[in-house]
């Protein structure tokens, strides 16, 4: 925990860090869950990607209020294609949620339609946006499918190694506990990490 703090306070132009360029694997969950607990009593934003299924944006109560205001905005606009102003979802977020898209965002779901806001626009800088594109997007945009880290706002993420496949980020801490030198080799081959 010491160094994740001291790796975090690294970071240049923030004083809390960017969590979410970090990453801690284990071999499995109960060399993490300590570790878990211990984040959450610091105040350090954290989510487990557990084997278990991981909501897609659009099925969160956060996607959800999204799709609504977007959906609305189409059915009020007269014109087949309606645009909206570069920031409006910023903005709307701010006031929704009394945080900028670019904070830290504890709450791993108000996290997750930040960052989704936050590449929205940066996608296109100072243009409209169409709003039927940004509902198709919002329904691509998946909890465990894009890379996890690289925003402010998302947290430190806990892992097993199983799970990290395709995974990118800065800083990455292998928990041992034991578990790695303890697995029986399944190939015939036995590799020990130090």
């Amino acid at each position: 925990m010491a160094e994740l703090q001291r790796l975090n306070r690294l970071q240049s132009g923030n004083p809390s860090g960017y969590w979410g360029r970090f990453a801690v694997i284990a071999r499995n969950w109960q060399n993490l869950e300590m570790l878990e607990a211990l984040c959450r009593r610091s105040g350090i934003p954290v989510r487990s990607l557990r084997d278990e299924y991981l909501l897609d944006l659009h099925s969160t109560r956060e996607g959800r209020v999204l799709i609504r205001l977007l959906s609305s905005r189409q059915r009020q606009g007269r014109k087949p294609r309606l645009l909206l102003r570069w920031g409006a979802l910023s903005r709307w977020f701010r006031r929704c949620y009394r945080q900028a898209v670019t904070a830290e965002i504890a709450h791993p779901y108000r996290a997750l339609l930040a960052q989704f806001i936050a590449e929205a626009e940066s996608a296109a800088p100072g243009c409209q946006l169409v709003a039927a594109n940004l509902l198709d997007a919002l329904y691509e945009f998946g909890s465990g499918s894009q890379t996890a880290g690289q925003q402010i706002n998302s947290p430190l993420t806990l892992l097993t190694a199983h799970r990290a496949k395709g995974l990118e980020f800065d800083h990455v801490l292998v928990l041992d506990g034991g578990a790695w030198q303890s697995a029986a080799p399944t190939s015939g081959a036995c590799f020990t990490w130090r």
